[in-house]
């Protein structure tokens, strides 16, 4: 029986350390819900501290490499800056061409206008239809931009034809076709469309036509009184006319005296 008995206790007692390993296994299960790291994990993160460092510096050096790379970039972009203010220095070439092509885009834009203006020739025009009265009465077909009465220079009466030009070639075309033959104050007007109007054709034309008069400065210079010296030179002329006029005479054989 005591046999039995110390075999029971034996038993217990081998039996015994089984609630430790439940226990040491409670703790690991609590370690891991705590996800603490264990000895084997911290090793692992201690090579990979390792590893990374390495890769640190060489981050770092190709830092270096990049802000030596952006300096060689600022030196390239200043050397371009610099060959391009060399042209910009030399303005006397570059100015010549500007005002070359500015004259040619002007003389292109002058002879394009030339080219879309029209001008009319207007003849037999009656007495008072002068440069007023034209602008009034041929403006219904346009817009008009010179005018010319052509007039006798030393009496300034209009000679009853002049030219009318517009701003359109077509707008004077149906001016003068509409115009033609159309009878005003008993005159049959003249209207033609002038191809190659000449470049002075509108010499003058915006200033006031002023009468000069002639008689009246004639009259005064021939009353104004006259010097000694004038004089005398009038009485010769006056004799040098009569001494001639007298060998005419004679030489178709009539004698009188003057």
């Amino acid at each position: 029986m005591a046999k039995k008995g110390s075999s029971k206790t034996k038993e217990v007692t081998k039996k015994a350390p089984a609630p430790k390993k439940a226990a040491e296994k409670s703790v690991e299960e609590i370690e891991a819900d705590l996800q603490l790291p264990s000895s084997s994990e911290e090793e692992d993160s201690e090579e990979v501290e390792a590893e990374e460092e390495p890769l640190s510096e060489e981050s770092g050096d190709e830092d270096i490499q990049g802000l030596s790379s952006d300096d060689d970039d600022d030196e390239v972009d200043e050397q371009i800056e610099e060959q391009a203010e060399k042209p910009s220095k030399q303005t006397s070439g570059h100015s010549v061409i500007k005002t070359i092509s500015s004259e040619q885009t002007s003389k292109s834009k002058s002879s394009k206008s030339k080219a879309k203006t029209g001008v009319i020739y207007i003849g037999r025009l009656p007495q008072g239809f002068q440069e007023k009265e034209l602008n009034e009465y041929f403006k219904q077909f346009g817009n008009i931009t010179n005018i010319k009465l052509s007039r006798n220079k030393k009496t300034g009466n209009s000679k009853h034809y002049g030219f009318i030009q517009f701003d359109d070639y077509e707008t004077a075309k149906v001016a003068s076709e509409a115009m033609n033959n159309y009878l005003l104050f008993g005159h049959l007007l003249k209207c033609e469309v002038v191809e190659n109007p000449a470049e002075n054709l509108f010499e003058g034309s915006n200033k006031k036509f002023k009468v000069i008069p002639w008689k009246t400065i004639s009259k005064h210079k021939h009353d104004k009184p006259k010097s000694k010296k004038q004089w005398e030179v009038l009485i010769k002329k006056h004799e040098q006319q009569k001494q001639k006029k007298q060998q005419e005479l004679k030489s178709k054989g009539i004698d009188f005296s003057l």
